[in-house]
Parts: structure tokens; sequence; C-alpha cells
């Protein structure tokens, strides 16, 4: 498991970026700028390329964030493969990065690829079946990406796990996952930490973030607070 110690450059790394994006500069030609300035590692540049946005838009996905008590009786859509990765990687002993419009994200994903196993991700499975359920929202509908192997079966074995609470859940699995999150997000409150779902989202609660604070909260770097 990929562990980051928050040395200086990182936290100047992340100060310098958020300031060239906040002047307008390009996001490639800023990260590669601040990467190469402090010398930053992969992992590193995943971080800040993850965590780290323009103020405005940062403010604008924060200004949408919804508390547990707000998905009482609303439909609840979750990006599941997102959520499921990311309480995977605290529960595992990996760390998460809180990022500055205040969602949670993973980057591992973005140095290996994920590949679902029973062994691995089945009780991480069950645990955000169970406390989206304990949120009491009108309905849930879990999304996959139909690109990721077995994503019928782990559809499957997610509603599977909504019988065995007593709850109802939806599944859709969708070769373009991210534009059918954002087809279905007028209709409800979305989970996910993908930028490109949020910027479209009305509403917005972080699911693994309250999994992962109410369980395993040593597993989160706060960036947002380096980043001032």
């Amino acid at each position: 498991m990929i562990t980051v110690k928050i040395r200086d450059e990182l936290v100047e790394a992340a100060r310098d970026y958020k300031y060239l994006l906040n002047r307008g500069y390009p996001v490639k030609e800023s990260l590669d700028l601040v990467v190469k300035r402090y010398f930053l590692n992969n992992i590193e540049r995943m971080i800040l390329y993850r965590c780290v946005h323009p103020s405005e838009m940062a403010e604008s996905i924060a200004s949408r964030k919804v508390k547990a008590e707000e998905v009482y009786g609303q439909t609840l859509l979750i990006d599941g493969f997102n959520v499921l990765i990311t309480v995977a990687t605290a529960f595992n002993g990996g760390q998460v990065f809180l990022g500055d419009d205040g969602l949670l994200r993973d980057v591992s994903k973005s140095i290996r690829k994920f590949s679902f196993s029973v062994e691995k991700h089945l009780e991480k499975l069950k645990l955000i079946v169970k406390e989206a359920c304990f949120l009491t929202p009108s309905n849930i509908i879990f999304f996959y990406d139909k690109q990721v192997s077995y994503s019928g079966e782990i559809a499957s074995l997610t509603r599977s796990l909504g019988r065995e609470v007593k709850y109802k859940i939806d599944t859709i699995v969708s070769s373009r996952n991210d534009k059918t999150i954002i087809t279905y997000s007028e209709r409800g409150i979305v989970s996910s930490s993908d930028i490109v779902i949020l910027l479209k989202a009305k509403r917005i609660f972080d699911l693994a973030q309250y999994i992962i604070a109410k369980w395993k909260p040593h597993s989160i770097v706060d960036i947002k607070s380096l980043v001032g």
C-alpha cells in the first residue's frame, strides 16, 4: 500500500499550483511546472491533480455538498467503483486525501489498475450498502462502469446486499458511467469524487468520506488545510 510523507516541497508545490490555476494558467502546463520545480514523484503529482483546483471551482463544488441528514427521503446516486475504491484504500491501510473542494479522494487507482475481488472488497461493499441504507434515502441507485471487469456481477451482488438489509437497491451498468450519472443527477444527490461529475451535480454527498471519517479517520490526509 502506497503511503505519502507530506513534505514541505509538496505543500509549496500545492500552493504554487493553486496560484497558477487561479491566474488562469492551463492545468497540464501548471502541473508540469511545479512537479519539475519541486521534484515531485508520480503519486505526489496525482495528489495535486485530484485535490487542488481553482478557488472558484472548489468553492462551487463545496457549496453544493449536503449533510448526512439531508439525504433522508432523497434519491441517492452512488458512483459505485469510485466510492468502493476510496473506502477500500482506507480500510486496507492506505491514505485518502481531502481536496480543497471538501471531497475525499483516493489517488492509488491513478497509479495501478483496479481489480475487484470478493476477498478484498466484499466486506467494504457490504459496509457501503449498510451505511447508505442507514441514511434512509427514498431509494438508492449504484452506477458501475461497464469497462471494469465483472461489473455486471458486482451490480448483481450490490442488489443482493441491499436485499439482505431489506432495502431495494437499483444498479445501472453503463459504458459511459460519468455521463449516465450526470444524466440522473437532476433526480437526486450524487456521491462521487469524480470532478467531471461534480461540476454538473446539483447536490453532492461524500459517502466515502462519511464512512471513512467514522471508521478510519486516521487514514485521511488533509490537503485542503495545507493549501490554505
